[in-house]
């Protein structure tokens, strides 16, 4: 059975309409790479991209934060050392 996505409000993401692209503000492109390697270059709706945007920010928080503790702990290490 062929699955067929519709705007939860009852918008149409781009449209040629009266000489002119009428386009939804949310309608955004997502240009980049996934963490597989695979490369992104692709519209949809800001609401759709939600899910991996969300994904990729805690990715890249959980790599901050373990670099903070390695950092913390070689400098708790040195003041230990210096005193």
């Amino acid at each position: 059975m062929k699955v067929i996505i519709t705007c939860p409000l009852g918008s149409e993401c781009e449209e040629a309409k009266d000489g002119a692209i009428h386009r939804c503000a949310w309608y955004c492109k997502l240009a980049g790479q996934t963490p597989d390697g695979e490369m992104v270059d692709e519209w949809r709706c800001a609401m759709a991209w939600l899910p991996t945007t969300t994904l990729e920010t805690a990715r890249t928080n959980r790599g901050q934060t373990q670099a903070m503790e390695t950092f913390n702990g070689l400098i708790s290490k040195k003041v230990k050392e210096l005193t």
